[in-house]
C-alpha cells in the first residue's frame, strides 16, 4: 500500500468535499439542517416553530439550486442538439 504524502491527503480531501459540496440532495440536507439549527438558536424568531423552517428549506434550496442552475442546463442541452444536427 502507498503511502501519501501531506499534498496527496490535502488533495484527495479537496475532492471529497468538492464531491460532496457537488451532490445536490447532500446540500439540500446540509442547508435545512444548518438553517433550522440557527432558527432554533435564535429562539424560533417571529414564533414560527424550527419544524416548520426545516419542512420548508429543502424546498427552497431545491428552488434556489433549480434557479441558478437553469441556464446552464439549458445551454447545455442546446449544445448537444446543435452537435447532433
Amino acid at each position: 500500500m502507498a503511502e501519501f504524502d501531506a499534498f496527496g491527503t490535502a488533495v484527495i480531501i479537496a475532492m471529497v468535499v468538492a464531491y460532496i459540496l457537488l451532490t445536490s440532495w447532500l446540500t439540500v440536507l446540509l442547508a435545512a439542517a444548518v438553517f433550522t439549527s440557527i432558527w432554533y438558536v435564535l429562539g424560533n424568531p417571529y414564533g414560527i416553530d424550527n419544524m416548520y423552517v426545516a419542512a420548508v428549506t429543502p424546498v427552497l434550496v431545491m428552488m434556489i439550486e433549480r434557479a441558478l442552475s437553469w441556464p446552464k442546463s439549458a445551454a447545455v442541452a442546446s449544445a448537444i442538439r446543435a452537435k447532433d444536427k
